[in-house]
């Protein structure tokens, strides 16, 4: 059974931008900055900021005691169903979630546009036959954007990626991964990898690292993620469930993806590129071991 959802009015989340900034990458940052952002990541802000601003007042649970913001459930399962809550004040109701990644995209699909993937037939690698489903898993999001099933396009290079779009990893042959929706590209983040260092992989040399800011349903932390919340009393509490947070991505000179990283180096990369590079190093997947795909949504006012 599905929970009634309501639909809120969403607004833009704002975060601050970096000072660095590599040639020709102002361009790109305008022209995505003019895409309006689309109602399934409004919503999905609107729900994270919901659930933020009730646990920055220690409010983490519900009138029946149950976390408000959960990474669990299942989408058939009653006895622990998957499901997002928009708050409504008026009627008492409290925001909620209890998602894992890949479901918490999807219940965000249906929420805001009665999306049904049960209506979309694929090609499922793992189970080697033609396959449809309801709650797609983050494998199968791989494979969905790869086949156009469901999504108009699949968007080869960073560069095209805008608000709104579907990111989607997956485990190079194994039926796990992982599933977000984009935020915003940083362009202004952007960082030449510094391969004249010690220990840097020349093959990696020309390429840049750019970081990412997502939205998904994640048991951790990606950078700056609003999972770690802040009291009034600078107390930081550290949650799962819902979530907005920063990846990286490192693309080559065409901007095609060659890994990720789940969190940002936490050091200078300015002031301190050795250890800077050192993080890098003990955080990065690469393409043939965790592949990242992107994929781009039909215009929404049609249900697949």
């Amino acid at each position: 059974m599905k929970p009634n959802f309501t639909h809120p009015t969403g607004r833009p989340h704002a975060t601050p931008l970096k000072s660095l900034l590599l040639a020709g990458a102002a361009l790109i940052a305008g022209a995505q900055a003019s895409v309006a952002q689309p109602a399934h990541l409004l919503n999905g802000l609107t729900l994270v900021t919901q659930i933020y601003s009730q646990q920055s007042q220690g409010i983490f649970t519900d009138s029946e005691g149950a976390q408000i913001n959960r990474y669990g459930g299942s989408w058939e399962d009653d006895a622990d169903p998957s499901f997002i809550r928009f708050g409504n004040p008026i009627q008492g109701v409290m925001p909620g979630n209890n998602t894992t990644c890949a479901p918490f995209v999807t219940h965000l699909l249906l929420a805001t546009y009665n999306w049904n993937w049960g209506n979309v037939v694929f090609f499922d690698p793992i189970l080697n036959s033609n396959h449809s489903c309801e709650s797609p898993s983050s494998y199968r999001y791989v494979a969905m954007i790869k086949q156009n099933a469901g999504f108009v396009a699949q968007l080869p290079t960073l560069n095209l990626v805008q608000p709104g779009d579907i990111m989607a990893l997956q485990d190079v042959g194994a039926n796990t991964g992982h599933t977000t929706i984009v935020v915003q590209v940083d362009w202004l983040s952007g960082k030449a990898y510094p391969s004249q260092l010690p220990g840097a992989d020349g093959t990696l040399a020309g390429s840049t690292y750019y970081e990412v800011e997502v939205l998904d349903s994640s048991s951790g932390q990606h950078s700056s993620d609003t999972r770690t919340v802040t009291l009034a009393n600078n107390t930081k509490v550290i949650t799962s469930g819902a979530g907005v947070g920063r990846m990286g991505v490192l693309v080559n000179g065409n901007f095609e993806v060659l890994g990720h990283t789940w969190s940002l180096p936490t050091a200078n990369y300015a002031t301190k590129p050795a250890t800077w590079l050192s993080g890098f190093k003990s955080r990065f997947r690469p393409q043939s071991n965790r592949e990242m795909v992107f994929g781009r949504l039909p215009a929404l006012n049609v249900v697949p």
